[in-house]
């Protein structure tokens, strides 16, 4: 597979196993309402390919905005088959500022706007789309042979355009080149070590980055089976995630944190009995986005192992999207490894090992980087390389998954690609593997001490025992008139009139966690209704988007109380 492209390696696998499933979608009842062969998505994004380029050009943008379904997954292919460059977006939220579209339609000029959604050209009114060829393909009937689509694609050509969340900036948007995609797909082949023998279930968004290439683009690669739900089917009942795995014996499934805590939070014993499920087939639980919980890990794999899910599967991985998805992953067949490090260590940029659980913090391994993917660690200010273990960092990567900037952005190009990617994520090594920690721009210095919000956060929920009063919790900080930084604590409620004893108690048991833990001092806590702690599509926390509202105190921030210091 090493030296031809996605599309030659997808195609081969067609002639092989023509009439094989690819995809299949399922209900809310995890019916199958639809299906693929890899024959017929090869026919059916052919015939689209050759329609696009009767109306558009070769290198002309295509949005794509899709229910979920199998729809996307065809238009996708369809425009790479045609060198159309697909710009995958999230449908807009009703009532909502159509700002970010707006800006990204202004920014890829596109020509095509692909979808099923009835109604989306009112829903984009507010966008300049009067010139734009709107094409719903679950309209179209298409024949029972493949049109000959003849142009030849060049490696460097760009194959999609991933904009990024935009949660206090404009959208960027990130390209990604036919040898990006190619070169990715190969390294997830090889890390979790998929075969045509392997099969999926995703739910997934199609239009983020792990969606469309762990659960799209893989098993088009690798030549596998995948049952699609959407993301609503998991939310609602993140059960019938696990019981599509056990109905199939799906071997590589994953998603975020979150989605793993949501299983363990909401998913009963009593259910999971019931359902006769069996997870033993599952052999890579890949898990990112978010940095990853040891808490999490533990009791998922402590939760599940009694329906057959082993714990050398969980497979953490680090990854973004201007590394078109994949930078480091665990190697298969192992525990996930993590390291017990003391606190005031990691405050200081150097990490020492500690087994006291009184003042340790547990930070859990990303894995080793593969192929020709370089890692190295730059000192944040000076920008100095790092050549020595256990020192934080800024994770940089060079290699062919590496995107070559932004589309149309030169100056946050030059910025981010200055000949290699510059994440903006701060980590450290240890025996050639990866320990990511954070983002430098949601790093919390407290009177000199370096603390990470998800730190924070991850302690104050494992730590205080509200009976289910509280959700979610967001951790930041924010400067007072002098330019100190304060602490400020958003956190959820469950309860619709909780009484004031009850916020009270909330306070004290947040104040003393974080005085025993960090040592430091909170300044603010508020209380806010289920649901209000903005999160990226793919359920990233956008902290640096509640400092911004906190700051310009914005009625869209849901600080609907302030319980600290007021209420004690």
């Amino acid at each position: 597979m090493a030296h031809r492209q996605f599309i030659d390696i997808f195609k081969n696998h067609v002639e092989n196993q023509n009439e094989r499933i690819l995809f299949r979608y399922l209900n809310i009842n995890n019916d199958v309402v639809d299906s693929v062969t890899f024959q017929e998505i090869h026919i059916q994004a052919s015939y689209l390919a050759d329609y696009f380029l009767s109306i558009a050009n070769f290198g002309d943008r295509a949005i794509l905005i899709f229910k979920p379904g199998l729809d996307f997954a065809k238009n996708f292919l369809a425009c790479l088959y045609a060198g159309i460059i697909a710009v995958p977006l999230a449908a807009p939220r009703p009532n909502r500022s159509n700002k970010k579209f707006n800006h990204i339609f202004q920014n890829c000029d596109p020509t095509l706007i692909l979808t099923n959604i009835s109604n989306l050209r009112d829903q984009l009114s507010e966008a300049d789309i009067k010139h734009l060829k709107f094409i719903d393909s679950s309209a179209l009937r298409y024949p029972s042979n493949s049109p000959n689509i003849t142009h030849k694609i060049n490696p460097q050509d760009a194959a999609f355009i991933q904009y990024t969340s935009g949660s206090t900036q404009l959208p960027k948007g990130v390209i990604i080149t036919h040898e990006n995609l190619t070169a990715n797909s190969q390294i997830i082949y090889e890390a979790f070590c998929h075969s045509t023998k392997s099969s999926g279930v995703t739910w997934l968004p199609s239009f983020h980055d792990m969606g469309l290439i762990g659960g799209i683009i893989q098993p088009m690669f690798a030549g596998y089976s995948c049952d699609i739900m959407s993301p609503l089917n998991f939310f609602k009942k993140p059960i019938n995630w696990l019981k599509a795995i056990s109905e199939i014996q799906a071997t590589s499934c994953g998603g975020h944190n979150n989605a793993f805590q949501h299983c363990v939070d909401r998913i009963k014993d009593d259910d999971l009995i019931k359902s006769n499920i069996d997870l033993s087939s599952w052999s890579i639980a890949f898990c990112g986005a978010e940095p990853i919980s040891s808490i999490t890990i533990k009791k998922f794999c402590d939760k599940f192992s009694k329906v057959g899910f082993n714990s050398a599967s969980f497979h953490p991985c680090y990854g973004l999207a201007e590394s078109t998805l994949f930078v480091t992953g665990k190697i298969k067949s192992k525990p996930p490894k993590i390291l017990s490090i003391d606190r005031e260590s990691l405050k200081k940029g150097v990490v020492q090992s500690c087994k006291n659980d009184n003042i340790s913090q547990e930070i859990v391994s990303c894995g080793i980087a593969f192929r020709d993917t370089k890692i190295k660690l730059l000192e944040p200010q000076s920008q100095k390389e790092i050549n020595t273990d256990n020192h934080i960092g800024e994770i940089t990567v060079l290699g062919k998954s590496v995107s070559k900037g932004y589309w149309k952005n030169n100056k946050e190009t030059k910025q981010t690609f200055p000949g290699y990617l510059k994440t903006g994520d701060l980590g450290f090594l240890c025996d050639g593997e990866l320990y990511p920690i954070g983002r430098i721009k949601e790093l919390i210095i407290v009177d000199g001490q370096n603390i990470y919000p998800h730190d924070i956060e991850h302690i104050v929920r494992e730590k205080i025992n509200t009976d289910g009063q509280t959700g979610e919790i967001a951790a930041f900080s924010s400067p007072d008139k002098q330019g100190k930084e304060k602490l400020i604590i958003l956190i959820e409620h469950k309860e619709k009139n909780m009484n004031e004893d009850s916020k009270k108690n909330i306070c004290k048991l947040i104040l003393n966690v974080i005085i025993n833990e960090f040592d430091i001092k909170v300044d603010a806590i508020f209380l806010a209704k289920k649901g209000s702690i903005p999160k990226t599509s793919s359920g990233k926390k956008q902290r640096i988007l509640c400092q911004k509202l906190y700051n310009s105190d914005s009625d869209e921030m849901l600080f609907s109380q302030k319980i600290y210091p007021n209420k004690i």
